[in-house]
């Protein structure tokens, strides 16, 4: 039986700002993305069952980058700058991109557009730890491209 379980060595993240590849934010040390939703449920005279429906939230997620380059710092400051509204924000857009590569060959894609963000932590978590710097974020879309 061939193993098709996919584990973290065969996906890529990458984040682009405004649209140019952040290619040395790379080291992701992890990465989560849910789709947020909610359950709405109504009860009516007359009928014995709640009726029910969904509704989407956006997506949102968290993760962890180890600082490769100074470039992790500079996403930082474009973040900050974003949020103190002193770059253009309609066009300041931070996107993620996931390639998955199952071993049986398929490799579905996953699009985050225009994330926003929380709080921005940079750890130093001692003398023989890697320096790292973990991101909280939202985003009103994200969807799976499968083939």
């Amino acid at each position: 039986m061939t193993e098709t379980r996919l584990r973290g060595q065969e996906v890529t993240i990458r984040l682009s700002r405004e649209n140019a590849i952040e290619a040395t934010v790379t080291a992701f040390k992890d990465f989560t993305m849910a789709f947020r939703g909610r359950i709405l449920e109504e009860g009516y005279l007359g009928e014995t069952n709640l009726r029910y429906d969904d509704i989407s939230d956006g997506v949102g997620g968290s993760f962890t980058v180890h600082a490769e380059s100074q470039d992790l710092f500079v996403l930082m400051e474009f973040i900050r700058a974003r949020q103190e509204r002193q770059i253009d924000v309609r066009t300041s857009r931070v996107n993620a991109t996931g390639r998955f590569s199952f071993p049986n060959g398929d490799r579905p894609r996953m699009f985050i557009k225009d994330m926003k963000f929380g709080e921005t932590p940079v750890t130093i978590g001692g003398r023989d730890a890697y320096v790292s710097a973990g991101f909280t974020y939202n985003a009103e879309r994200a969807k799976f491209i499968t083939t």
